[in-house]
């Protein structure tokens, strides 16, 4: 009796964890449709937060550029008040002083339109960021890989993650580890060492390979 029960509990458990696995890599469209709100709701936050550090940061530079705004007219009314009488100096003077005013509106134009560029360039790598993570978590659920090796050796975009997921071992399969012979393999079977010794191109270029290694590369 022991004996039945315990196989019987054993396929169940069976038959429990295919039944988990499936509905794992199972995916409706409204699923689908949730965790891109969330990522897009997960970059606009983002975006938000690195906007308002900006923005602190550009009220501290407005007040000290307003401070010397006040310091630098308040020098320009001394200077013309020491010389009020001398027609000929106030005229240059004044000509100096408006030239100067115009070269700091148009230095203070530059530096508000680089700023904008800022925020946007940074908006936009929140944006492409959790795009990349988004395509990443939604391959390797339906496909069932593992998410960091297709953020490591893609570009980011779903088409080249679910190419690479194709030749990748689905998550929980073992591939066994073949000993290192310390010779240099080429383009021959991977080893622990010569994978630390790729470069960053060539393990691009093999990631496939090298994603069916139980290694830690990080």
């Amino acid at each position: 009796m022991d004996g039945t029960d315990n196989q019987q509990g054993s396929e169940k458990s069976s038959e429990g964890q295919q039944g988990t696995s499936e509905q794992t890599q199972t995916f409706t469209e409204e699923q689908v449709l949730e965790r891109e709100r969330n990522a897009r709701s997960d970059a606009l936050a983002e975006t938000g937060r690195l906007r308002v550090a900006n923005e602190a940061v550009i009220k501290v530079a407005q007040k000290a550029q307003e401070r010397i705004g006040r310091m630098i007219r308040d020098q320009d009314d001394a200077e013309l008040e020491a010389h009020k009488d001398e027609p000929e100096r106030i005229s240059a003077i004044r000509e100096r002083q408006q030239r100067r005013v115009a070269e700091d509106k148009l230095a203070t134009a530059e530096s508000e339109l680089e700023v904008e560029r800022v925020k946007t360039k940074e908006a936009q790598e929140v944006g492409v960021k959790h795009t990349k993570e988004q395509n990443a978590r939604e391959v390797a659920s339906r496909l069932n890989v593992d998410v960091q090796t297709l953020l490591k050796f893609t570009d980011g975009s779903k088409g080249a993650m679910e190419d690479l997921a194709k030749s990748l071992p689905k998550v929980g399969e073992k591939t066994p580890l073949i000993p290192d012979s310390g010779k240099t393999t080429g383009a021959g079977t991977l080893t622990v060492e010569h994978v630390k010794q790729m470069s960053p191109k060539e393990q691009f270029e093999r990631a496939s390979e090298i994603a069916k290694l139980p290694l830690g590369l990080d």
